[in-house]
């Protein structure tokens, strides 16, 4: 037995309404793009973590690190995220003690890592060493002691 479809064409869609939507979809960061065409959950806001090789005022020919924290603590809903415009970047935590689901990141010259939220949940302020790694293109080995206070949120009735 054959069934009746609705033979009712739909009309042809507005070619200045396609293009308006076009451009706003190409105006999008991949983050957004990739948030909505996978409805991915939000990522967490970031503290940016920058570190840069500087020469050593101390010795004409060595180099140091220079790292720039936009903040000493981070909260337990928001993240970290490291880069190096100098060299290779390699970021280590003590397996037993990291607040994040890895204990060990590496970054490409001039590309970013992000930490995720922190996993282990305290119920007051809790400090974390970790150390920085750098291979620049040069061939220089630098490293430094780092440490990132992961604060819990409160919640307020």
């Amino acid at each position: 037995m054959a069934t009746k479809q609705s033979s009712r064409k739909q009309p042809p869609p507005n070619p200045a309404r396609v293009e308006a939507i076009r451009k706003e979809i190409l105006s999008l960061s991949f983050e957004d793009i990739q948030q909505l065409k996978f409805n991915l959950p939000p990522r967490p806001p970031a503290i940016t973590v920058t570190v840069k090789v500087e020469r050593d005022p101390n010795n004409p020919n060595g180099r140091m690190l220079l790292v720039k924290q936009d903040a000493d603590k981070i909260t337990t809903n928001e993240q970290l995220a490291w880069t190096c415009p100098d060299g290779r970047l390699e970021i280590r935590f003590s397996r037993a003690l990291a607040p994040f689901a890895g204990d060990a990141y590496e970054v490409a010259r001039g590309g970013k890592v992000f930490s995720g939220k922190p996993v282990k949940r305290t119920s007051k302020p809790q400090t974390y060493k970790y150390s920085l790694l750098v291979t620049t293109p040069d061939g220089y080995f630098l490293t430094q002691e780092v440490s990132v206070t992961v604060v819990p949120v409160t919640t307020q009735k």
